[in-house]
């Protein structure tokens, strides 16, 4: 076993009400809340070697939150993971699995615009949805495995 601290920062902007994100680790819940600032949310987790997911699920963007003066968005600025800044493994280790409105959704499927059900290495969460990243523990073998 390991304990390991996470750093998750976000940026956001909202015009009227803030996203809310829950954060998970293998579904054990880390924190839950609205992102009113800048700045990090920071917790420590003692996991059993192997395989673990985090998750961060973004809610509260309404249909009356859409538009360049009425947006609702966050964005994963950066996430430490003791201390480690993997950047360069959201790119290619994360994906998003948007969570579309409706109408909005059907009318563009209707006009023959085809949405993406599973978005790699996104880090704007413009929509309601889930962000996954897999990782293993003990991290640092995971993070020197990744670098051949």
């Amino acid at each position: 076993m390991e304990t390991i601290t996470f750093e998750i920062f976000f940026i956001t902007e909202y015009w009227k009400d803030p996203a809310t994100v829950k954060i998970t680790i293998d579904d054990q819940i880390k924190f839950i809340g609205p992102i009113t600032a800048d700045g990090p949310i920071t917790f420590t987790e003692t996991l059993t070697f192997g395989l673990h997911q985090l998750k961060i699920h973004r809610t509260g963007k309404t249909n009356e939150q859409v538009g360049a003066d009425k947006g609702q968005h966050v964005i994963i600025d950066k996430i430490k993971i003791d201390g480690v800044n993997i950047r360069d493994l959201i790119w290619i280790k994360s994906y998003y699995v948007p969570e579309y409105p409706e109408p909005w959704a059907t009318n563009q499927r209707d006009n023959g615009i085809v949405l993406e059900e599973k978005v790699p290495g996104e880090t704007f969460l413009g929509h309601n949805g889930v962000w996954n990243f897999e990782f293993k523990s003990p991290f640092y073998r995971f993070i020197m495995d990744w670098m051949g």
